[in-house]
């Protein structure tokens, strides 16, 4: 939770300046303190009265009888809710949709659209193979050394040796998880910070540089390629940063090519604020 509010408050300052940083925001950092102290956030927050108060003079009326309209408005608003529930379990019993073979979608409302319909067994590799959502813009693979990686993860992930790989590829900006409970899930970007599990093990830091969708043995398989991060370290121990307890990474200059299933989750880069000036160190918000 910690994570998320700093990712939350830096994700503000960045976009819309220090005006809009209020005390509310430095609040949010003691949310668990305030939990530990008062107990579950319902108990003390007003945060449903406002809203309520805000939908209630948002109503138009003529100033008579409003307690009639205000129980007219909440009686529509439920009878909506009960409405479009009835409708997604009527389209539940729709044919079910495999994972698509070209593993990809023109945009996310199609992606979001179609996982509605997934099958069992789509659900399961979409998420953990993803889709890609958006434009597609051929792309050659020209270097041995990117051809051999993608081709030795693909004979590592399947435990087969060999697989002939087109010397064309598909770049795409964006790669769609979605999320078996429930209706979202998670869009990763180009240019986005993300942690992926590595083969032994371990976990390593990447800026998503290019998403790719590869022909192998007639296939269409998914990679990731991205710039690798390396933690600081200090007598053989990973360096935290004192407040924020982020670890600390600084960039490196090798690129590395994964596949999509092996990405774990988003995370957020920050400079160290003490210096500024050396872009060279960056704070993990691992949230």
């Amino acid at each position: 939770m910690h994570e998320t509010v700093l990712r939350y408050n830096i994700l503000l300052e960045e976009s819309q300046g220090l005006t809009y940083c209020h005390a509310i925001n430095h609040n949010l950092t003691h949310i668990n303190e305030d939990v530990i102290n008062f107990g579950p956030p319902d108990n003390f927050w007003c945060y449903n009265f406002e809203r309520a108060v805000g939908r209630y003079i948002a109503i138009s009326t003529n100033f008579k009888n409003i307690e009639i309209t205000f129980a007219r408005a909440e009686l529509r608003r439920e009878v909506l809710k009960v409405r479009a529930s009835l409708k997604v379990q009527g389209n539940s019993s729709a044919e079910t949709v495999s994972y698509p073979k070209e593993a990809h979608y023109g945009s996310l409302a199609e992606a979001e659209d179609a996982k509605q319909h997934f099958s069992d067994e789509a659900n399961h590799q979409a998420k953990i193979n993803g889709i890609l959502v958006g434009a597609l813009k051929p792309v050659h693979l020209f270097g041995e050394l990117q051809r051999d990686s993608i081709l030795a993860q693909f004979n590592q992930d399947q435990g087969i040796t060999g697989g002939s790989l087109s010397n064309v590829a598909q770049e795409c900006r964006s790669i769609y998880f979605p999320s078996v409970e429930g209706n979202k899930g998670m869009l990763y970007r180009v240019g986005e910070n993300v942690i992926v599990s590595e083969e032994d093990g371990n976990e390593r830091v990447l800026t998503i540089t290019q998403l790719l969708r590869t022909n192998i043995s007639n296939e269409y398989h998914l990679f990731v390629v991205g710039d690798c991060f390396q933690a600081v370290i200090h007598n053989s121990e990973k360096q935290l940063h004192h407040w924020s307890k982020g670890a600390l990474v600084r960039p490196t200059s090798t690129q590395k090519i994964v596949h999509s299933s092996k990405i774990q989750r988003k995370i957020m880069l920050f400079p160290d604020p003490e210096n500024l000036n050396d872009l060279s160190m960056y704070i993990c918000i691992d949230y």
